[in-house]
């Protein structure tokens, strides 16, 4: 699935046209598909590609062998040296060096990166190589990698991070759905092309849940556990942070009573979901009105995880002893509208960002965010000098002149007085505020249809 997915090549092209060797670090969550884009770079170019995986040194290596016969050594023990001579010796144009899952080569015994340096200064041959160290491990790339490499880390010529899609795309595969329906499929799985490549755009949302995600021993069922389970320990206590976060404790404190745990503990383990991006540390926009903002809030950021501790998790005694679409109609289906606003602020965020690449908005950007406040929530702040924006999102609902004035009132508590202010909505305006639209040039009405 290359839906969005040209700027992430087009990186690496760039860097591989350039004169001289190079190593690049290509990283992204398990699913978010570096795979596909690993392929569709390689397949004009004379490539080497090895998945590593969790095996000792020498079943490494043995692993390489056995999957290119071409590189063994006859009688002898295979070293990474060998391997890389054996792959180099043989080119005699700029060639690619795919090691995917690197993080498993990088052991104490292993002569992996000091072979690989030497393949980056041909040592074992004349032609450049580009070398891309792949891994889905974001926590250990963004956190330990560089004090795991030590000195050999100075041979790192860049990174390209590959990030989730964007609604647009998501609205692309789901191109049969409605505005609603695309809303609701973004809310659960998120831009993650190895989980929206599971789903199909030919049934319906409910459909899609029953028979994808509910039921027994699908894909699904398990994959946050897969996850979690791959980098850390103790998933009996992560669980139980992210079910208090799904439940809506949002702060420290509130999940300290909630748990039980020590705030010491707890602070840790949050440290350890952030670092995967299965929990995220909301800061709000900075705005003249501090004292209404809130501070401090955990959220969890990964749609899927979201969904499953809100709906699935919570009730699985009730899911193996129901009929899934009786489970469905009980537990998912009154709270899904609902649960979905919550992602109908970001898609709104995601608009302004790309009009303002666009360079369609009334006003010069230079610093944007959240806010996060008290009394409520101001989806996007877009700000340059005394200039500011606001816009704001609301789901399922025909807009109203008193949402716009509920709007300036949090506008106040920040201390913000916006120049224009845009309203996006699924279900349009009321005739009210279509008229103070168009008395008031400064509001900007968008029906997101």
């Amino acid at each position: 699935m290359l839906i969005e997915r040209m700027n992430e090549e087009a990186s690496l092209k760039q860097r591989f046209e350039k004169q001289g060797s190079q190593l690049i670090v290509f990283y992204g969550q398990q699913g978010i598909g570096k795979t596909t884009i690993l392929n569709s770079f390689m397949k004009d170019k004379e490539a080497f590609y090895y998945l590593a995986r969790p095996l000792s040194n020498e079943s490494q290596l043995a692993a390489i062998a056995r999957e290119n016969p071409g590189l063994s050594l006859a009688g002898g023990n295979l070293s990474f040296s060998d391997i890389f001579e054996k792959v180099a010796i043989r080119q005699k144009r700029k060639f690619v060096v795919v090691i995917d899952e690197f993080q498993y080569l990088l052991k104490s015994e292993s002569d992996f990166m000091t072979s690989l340096i030497a393949l980056l200064n041909h040592s074992y041959g004349k032609a450049d190589v580009f070398v891309i160290l792949c891994s889905s491990s974001v926590a250990f790339v963004e956190n330990n990698m560089i004090a795991k490499l030590g000195k050999s880390a100075g041979a790192i010529s860049g990174f390209v991070k590959v990030r989730e899609l964007q609604f647009d795309s998501v609205q692309t595969i789901f191109s049969t759905y409605s505005l609603m329906e695309q809303c609701k499929m973004y809310a659960i799985v998120g831009g993650v092309p190895g989980l929206l490549g599971k789903l199909d755009p030919s049934v319906s949302v409910k459909k899609n849940i029953c028979e994808k995600i509910l039921a027994k021993d699908s894909f699904f069922s398990s994959i946050i556990e897969r996850m979690m389970s791959e980098e850390l320990r103790e998933l009996s206590v992560y669980n139980t942070i992210l079910l208090s976060l799904a439940r809506g404790n949002e702060k420290l404190n509130d999940l300290y009573l909630d748990t039980g745990f020590p705030r010491a503990k707890i602070v840790v383990y949050l440290c350890n979901l952030m670092e995967m991006e299965l929990v995220e540390k909301v800061f709000s926009y900075e705005v003249p009105g501090k004292n209404e903002t809130k501070k401090g809030v955990y959220r969890i950021k990964n749609h899927f995880a979201s969904f499953w501790y809100t709906f699935v998790f919570p009730y699985m005694s009730a899911l193996s002893s129901m009929e899934i679409e009786q489970f469905y109609d009980t537990y998912i289906e009154p709270k899904l509208l609902q649960y979905t606003k919550q992602y109908f602020g970001l898609i709104c965020r995601q608009n302004m960002l790309e009009a303002w690449k666009n360079n369609n908005l009334p006003i010069e950007v230079e610093d944007y965010g959240v806010w996060v406040g008290k009394k409520g929530t101001i989806d996007f702040i877009m700000q340059r000098e005394e200039k500011s924006i606001l816009a704001q999102g609301y789901f399922g609902k025909t807009v109203s002149v008193s949402d716009y004035e509920e709007l300036m009132k949090l506008s106040k508590l920040a201390k913000i007085t916006p120049d224009f202010t845009y309203l996006f909505s699924t279900a349009g305006f009321d005739e009210a505020l279509l008229e103070k639209s168009e008395a008031k040039t400064n509001i900007v009405l968008i029906p997101l249809s």
